[in-house]
């Protein structure tokens, strides 16, 4: 499967990558895995979705908040290894939701990124192990962080 053709057939698109708010990288790689730096929400470097989850970000909107963070952080791997063709599986989702004193349904949040990468690459190389943890404080307010390990070919 042409990874880079479903993400059109899907229309959904690759975005820019935003410049990093620290001193690190967007991704690095290591022997044949990738690591994506934490991302966040952000398009065209705007924070989209701010607050907490269950408060005033609803699991709706933090579900779209969860898909915006998946396509970054595959711009992160593909400014790392060029070509999102190069993947091998999608290893981890690691998912941070600011969530609300009380709310607990980060796994539902984190569903949506789940789904989207399956969409994208597939059953075989999409499915993934995942982590799905509920913070009191995110980076610039954001509703939520996530971060992706790829293995590439």
């Amino acid at each position: 499967m042409n990874f880079e053709q479903r993400l059109k057939e899907l229309k959904l698109n690759i975005p820019v990558l935003s410049k990093p708010a620290g001193v690190y990288l967007p991704a690095i790689k290591t022997g044949n895995l990738v690591f994506s730096s934490g991302q966040l929400p952000l398009a065209d470097n705007r924070l989209t979705f701010k607050g907490r989850v269950g408060k005033e970000v609803s699991a709706d909107n933090a579900q779209r908040a969860a898909k915006i963070a998946t396509l970054n952080a595959l711009a992160a791997i593909k400014w790392s290894i060029g070509d999102l063709n190069k993947i091998k599986k999608i290893v981890r989702l690691s998912g941070y939701i600011c969530s609300a004193i009380g709310w607990n349904d980060q796994a539902k949040v984190m569903n949506s990124a789940s789904e989207l990468l399956i969409d994208v690459f597939g059953e075989e190389v999409g499915s993934h192990s995942r982590v799905s943890i509920g913070v009191l404080e995110l980076p610039m307010g954001s509703c939520l962080e996530l971060d992706l390990i790829v293995e590439i070919k």
